[in-house]
């Protein structure tokens, strides 16, 4: 679809060749979508990555997704007032998404993403017609004006943070859970939101005695926010284990926001309070006993 196929997106209308194109551009060999709307509206999409280790990885990245359109709708509209025609229809769309996502499920079986649903039928019409006409040229009035609209502002590093996002595994090493986390987190951003780096603090990790490897287990931040995430990276991989008060000095693993020392750009840094403490960073709220 995104290569010997891409000439069938020129079909189709251009915001959902950009939807396609943002959904099945991270490395997904195929994708299958069936749909049947008696008697009740069932749907199921089946995905397959570049192997069977990436199917887990592939379904939290739909369910992700899948659960940020609300919010990216509104975050639309509210730059880009809905044409008049739908507009109705249009102010009920963020709502219709938010139920079709409570009502979806997402798993794996036999190193396949699978993700379905069950809806009543009238929910199809609704929700297809909707998405319909969100996705045609003139949808919004500056669109039917043919005014060119204005570049999106980027979203601050507070409102970056309070995205929600989809991770969840069993056990994985305290780096490749941050890096899950940020792969997430920078999906799907607005148009004009720069990605974040997220990294790891090696030498204030080795100076605590945390090796990278640490196991982290039974991670589940489902429509969590960036922020919830990070604590609980921090709080699984302290090394003083069931803290009481994350603002304690036991908690000596902590999250960041600095800045690149060469690029200047916003970072999140995974390091520890001392660290943090000594180069005089900004210690988040979750970590702080000025609250």
């Amino acid at each position: 679809l995104l290569s010997d196929g891409r000439w069938l997106l020129t079909q189709c209308p251009k915001r959902l060749a950009s939807v396609l194109d943002d959904w099945f551009s991270g490395g997904m060999r195929a994708g299958l979508l069936q749909s049947q709307f008696s008697p009740q509206w069932y749907w199921e999409l089946q995905v397959i990555g570049q192997s069977d280790r990436e199917a887990g990885k592939a379904a939290m990245s739909l369910e992700s997704q899948l659960r940020s359109m609300p919010q990216q709708i509104e975050a639309w509209f509210a730059t880009e007032p809905p044409h008049a025609s739908w507009r109705a229809i249009a102010l009920r769309y963020p709502r219709m998404l938010e139920l079709f996502g409570n009502y979806a499920r997402f798993g794996v079986e036999d190193g396949v993403a699978i993700g379905n649903g069950y809806l009543p039928p009238e929910a199809a019409s609704n929700l297809l017609f909707a998405s319909w006409l969100a996705l045609q040229p003139g949808a919004t009035e500056m669109e039917s004006s043919g005014r060119i609209p204005q570049a999106n502002q980027p979203l601050t590093i507070d409102q970056f943070l309070a995205r929600p996002i989809v991770v969840s595994f069993d056990q994985q090493p305290i780096e490749v859970a941050l890096q899950m986390v940020a792969e997430e987190a920078n999906s799907s951003l607005p148009t004009g939101t720069p990605k974040i780096d997220f990294r790891l603090d090696g030498s204030a990790f080795e100076l605590a005695g945390i090796t990278r490897n640490q196991q982290l287990k039974s991670f589940n931040m489902r429509n969590k926010s960036v922020r919830d995430a990070l604590t609980e990276i921090a709080r699984l991989g302290n090394p003083v284990p069931n803290v009481a008060e994350l603002s304690s000095t036991e908690q000596k693993l902590i999250w960041v926001t600095t800045q690149d020392e060469d690029s200047k750009a916003t970072i999140i840094l995974l390091t520890t309070r001392q660290a943090a403490q000594a180069a005089e960073m900004t210690i988040p709220a979750e970590f702080s006993d000025s609250l």
